[in-house]
C-alpha cells in the first residue's frame, strides 16, 4: 500500500521519533535502514536477514538492542499491513492450481522464511505441498541464478521442468531464460511511469508521495470494472495516478494553512472543488483537526451579476470582458434581461445593431453599455436584476453559513481571484466582514496586484507564494481544468422554494462528458479516497515539498502525453457557457495542415500553429503525426529567421528606398 517498498522504512522512522536519536529524523532513518542493507550485502556478498540487517543498522547508528528489537518487530508489522494480493496474479496462481501445477514460491528478500510463509496463509495463496525459497535464508538469489540452481538440484529437476513468473526483468525473466527456464514477466504489480513520478518525491515529502504513490498503484491493479475501450482504461490510470494525487498535495496544504491561520471552514467552490472537496474531507479525518468542508455551488456568472454597481463600470468590467468577441446581445443576456426588448429601442440616439459591429472588443463593449445605461428605463431595469440577484444570491450562501460569523476561506482553482471580490463584496452589503482569505491552485499576481483589491489570497501551485512567479503559461490552463471538472453544469444563479434555497445550474452535457468517462474519473476518486481512509499516517509537508510533487507529475503530462493518454484525456468536452461564450470542442485534437496553420506556424515563433487557445497544445503534439510536426517546425524556423533578417536589414532597405 506505499511505494517504493522503503517507504515503509519512513513509517517506522516515524513512530519511533521520539526515541530515536535527535539526529535520526524519518527522513535520516530511512537513509541508514537502507545503507545498512546495502552494507550488509558488501560486506558479507549475500543477502541479509531481517536481524542482521538490524544488526549492521545498530552498528552505523549506535541504537541499542531492545530498541533495535521493537523496530524490526514493528517494521515487520507493517510488512503484514501494507502487503497485498495483485488481482491479475491471483488468477494467474489459481489458474496453474486448476492445472494440477506444483507451486514454488521464490523471493529475494529478506523477511524471515515463517515470516512470508505466515502472510502467504494469511492471504489464502499457500498450500499443502507448496515450498518456498528465500535468499536471505539460503544466501541464495535469484539475480545470479544460484537459487534458481538449488531448486533444480533439490528437487531433481531439468530447467526445462520449471515455469517462473515474476516482476523484476533481470532476476525474474532474463537470468532464468539463460538458465534454459521458461519465464513469463509480469510487470502489473510495479510502479508505473507516472506512478514513479509520485513515489519519487517520498524522500522529500517524508513519506506523504510514498503512500499516494502505493494508492494510486492498487487502485490500479484492484479495478475489476469492464471498459468499453482501451482509451477509458488510460483515463482511469490518469485518474489514479496523476489527478487523484495532484489533488490530494493540493488539499493536504489548503488543511495545513487553514490550521495554521485558524480557518475553521473551507468551502471548495462549484465545479472545481467538486473532487477536492471530497479527497479533504477525508484528510481531516486523517489529522484529527476541527475544519469542517464544504461544498458551495457558485461561480463567476451567479456572484458577479449579485456584485455589479452600475455607477463604477471600471470595478464591473465583467459585463464586457474580452473572451474572443462580446456582442450586444451577450452583454444584456449577462443583466439576466431580454435582448429582444432593448435592442429594439432608441438609447440616446443610437441603434446598437446598427451602431456596434456584431462582436465587439472590450472599449466597443464598454462605451456600447454606457450608451444603453443613459436610458433610465434600462438602468431601472438592471438594477432590479442584479439586487434581485443579491437577495438570492445572500439566501443560499446564509443558509450555507457564510454569515455566522466563522473565519473561512474560499478554495478555488484560481485564475484571477476574481469571484472572491464579488462574493466580498455580496457579503458586505449583508453587513458582513466578507470573504477572510481565498486559497487557490495557482494565480496569476501581476493581474491581481494591477487590479490592487486588497483580497486576500494564497497560491498553492504557481504565484509569488510559492516561488514560482507568475508562470501560469508554464500550463495549458483548460488542460488543467478539465483535470479538476466535475459532474455537473455551471452554477449559473439561486432560487427559492418552499424548501429554501438552491443553485440553479447550466446545461450539463451528460451523454457526451459520460462518453468521455467522466463516471470512472469519479470511481476512481471514490476508491482513492477509501484508500487514502485506510492508510496508516498522513504526515505533515511543507509548501515546497508538496507544489514539487504537484508541479511535476503535472507538468510531464501536460508537455510530454504519450499519444493514448492524449486521445484519453483530450477527449474532454469544453462546453460553452455564457461567460466565456465559447463554444462547445473537444480538448485536444491532430493539427490539420492547411494554409492557416502554415501561417501560424510562420508567424508566431514559440507556439503550436493552433488556432483556439482553449486547446491543451501539449495534446495537440502527441496526437498529431511526426511528420507533420516536422514540417511545422520547419516553416516555424523558416519564420524565424525571416524576422531575424527584416530586424537585421530592415532599417537599411528603408534608408535605400527613402535615397531612391
Amino acid at each position: 500500500r506505499v511505494a517504493p517498498p522503503d517507504a515503509v522504512f519512513f513509517m517506522v522512522g516515524a513512530e519511533f521519533r521520539e526515541l530515536l536519536p535527535s539526529w535520526l529524523d524519518p527522513k535520516e532513518f530511512s537513509r541508514v535502514r537502507r545503507s545498512a542493507e546495502s552494507e550488509f550485502y558488501q560486506t558479507k556478498n549475500r543477502d541479509g536477514t531481517l536481524e542482521e540487517i538490524y544488526g549492521m543498522l545498530g552498528q552505523i547508528s549506535g541504537i541499542g538492542d531492545p530498541l533495535l528489537k521493537r523496530l524490526r518487530e514493528r517494521e515487520l508489522s507493517f510488512e503484514r499491513e501494507t502487503l497485498y494480493l495483485i488481482p491479475n496474479g491471483f488468477k494467474s496462481l489459481l489458474a496453474c492450481r486448476k492445472e494440477g501445477v506444483r507451486i514454488l514460491y521464490l523471493s529475494d528478500m529478506y523477511l524471515p522464511v515463517e515470516v512470508l510463509r505466515g502472510i502467504l496463509e494469511e492471504k489464502g495463496v499457500w498450500k499443502d505441498g507448496d515450498r518456498l525459497y528465500v535468499s536471505a535464508d539460503l544466501g541464495k538469489n535469484k539475480r545470479t541464478g544460484e537459487l534458481f540452481r538449488h531448486v533444480l538440484g533439490e528437487l531433481q529437476i531439468r530447467a526445462g521442468q520449471l515455469k517462473h513468473k515474476g516482476n523484476c526483468r533481470k532476476a525474474d525473466f532474463d537470468m532464468p531464460r539463460r538458465m534454459g527456464v521458461a519465464s513469463e514477466y509480469i510487470g502489473a504489480g510495479n510502479l508505473s511511469y507516472r506512478e514513479s513520478l509520485v513515489a519519487g518525491h517520498c524522500n522529500a515529502t517524508n513519506g506523504f508521495a510514498g503512500v499516494l504513490a502505493g494508492i494510486s498503484r492498487r487502485v490500479r491493479l484492484t479495478w475489476n470494472n469492464d471498459f468499453q475501450s482501451p482509451r477509458h482504461r488510460t483515463l482511469m490510470e490518469l485518474g489514479a495516478s496523476v489527478v487523484a494525487p495532484a489533488m490530494t498535495g493540493f488539499c493536504q496544504w489548503i488543511l495545513q494553512e487553514a490550521r495554521t491561520r485558524g480557518i475553521d471552514r473551507l468551502y471548495f467552490v462549484a465545479r472545481d472543488g467538486f473532487f477536492p472537496s471530497k479527497l479533504a474531507d477525508i484528510l481531516v479525518r486523517k489529522h484529527g483537526w476541527p475544519i469542517r468542508v464544504s461544498y458551495l455551488y457558485g461561480s463567476r456568472q451567479a456572484w458577479y451579476l449579485a456584485s455589479l454597481d452600475l455607477t463604477n463600470l471600471d470595478a464591473s468590467d465583467w459585463l464586457f470582458i474580452k473572451s474572443g468577441g462580446l456582442t450586444a446581445k451577450g452583454i444584456i443576456e449577462r443583466l439576466q434581461l431580454d435582448p429582444d426588448e432593448w435592442l429594439g429601442r432608441d438609447c440616446s440616439g443610437a441603434d446598437p445593431v446598427k451602431d456596434h459591429p456584431l462582436k465587439m472588443s472590450f472599449q466597443e463593449a464598454r462605451v456600447f453599455l454606457e450608451e444603453l445605461l443613459k436610458n433610465e428605463d434600462f438602468l431601472l431595469a438592471a438594477n432590479d436584476s442584479i439586487e434581485r440577484a443579491r437577495s438570492l444570491t445572500l439566501a443560499y450562501l446564509r443558509e450555507q453559513g457564510l454569515l455566522n460569523g466563522d473565519r473561512f476561506a474560499l478554495v478555488d482553482i484560481g485564475w484571477v481571484g476574481r469571484s472572491q471580490v464579488s462574493l466580498d463584496t455580496i457579503l458586505k452589503s449583508d453587513g458582513s466582514e466578507g470573504v477572510p482569505m481565498g486559497l487557490y491552485f495557482g494565480l496569476n499576481h501581476e493581474r491581481i496586484l494591477s487590479r490592487r483589491d486588497g483580497q486576500e489570497r494564497r497560491a498553492f501551485l504557481i504565484g509569488d507564494h510559492c516561488g514560482r512567479g507568475t508562470g501560469l503559461d508554464t500550463f495549458s490552463h483548460h488542460f488543467l481544468e478539465s483535470l479538476f471538472s466535475a459532474p455537473h453544469g455551471t452554477t449559473e444563479g439561486y432560487r427559492m422554494d418552499a424548501d429554501g434555497s438552491h443553485p440553479v445550474l447550466g446545461e450539463y452535457s451528460k451523454k457526451e462528458m459520460d462518453d468521455w468517462g467522466m463516471p470512472i474519473l469519479e470511481e476512481v476518486v471514490e476508491r482513492y479516497t477509501a484508500e487514502l481512509l485506510l492508510a496508516h499516517r498522513i504526515p505533515t509537508v511543507t509548501h515546497k515539498a508538496l507544489s514539487d510533487l504537484v508541479y511535476e507529475i503535472l507538468e510531464d503530462l501536460d508537455h510530454r502525453p504519450e499519444a493514448e493518454e492524449a486521445l484519453a484525456l483530450g477527449g474532454f468536452v469544453c462546453e460553452r457557457d455564457s461567460v466565456s461564450l465559447q463554444q462547445q470542442h473537444c480538448l485536444a485534437s491532430p493539427i490539420e495542415m492547411n494554409v492557416t496553420t502554415l501561417a501560424r506556424a510562420f508567424t508566431f515563433a514559440n507556439a503550436l500553429p493552433i488556432a483556439d487557445r482553449t486547446m491543451w497544445p501539449g495534446g495537440c503534439r502527441a496526437l498529431t503525426p511526426k511528420h507533420r510536426l516536422f514540417i511545422f517546425e520547419m516553416v516555424r524556423r523558416a519564420g524565424c529567421i525571416a524576422r531575424g533578417l527584416r530586424r537585421r536589414f530592415g532599417k537599411t532597405l528603408r534608408a535605400f528606398r527613402s535615397a531612391s
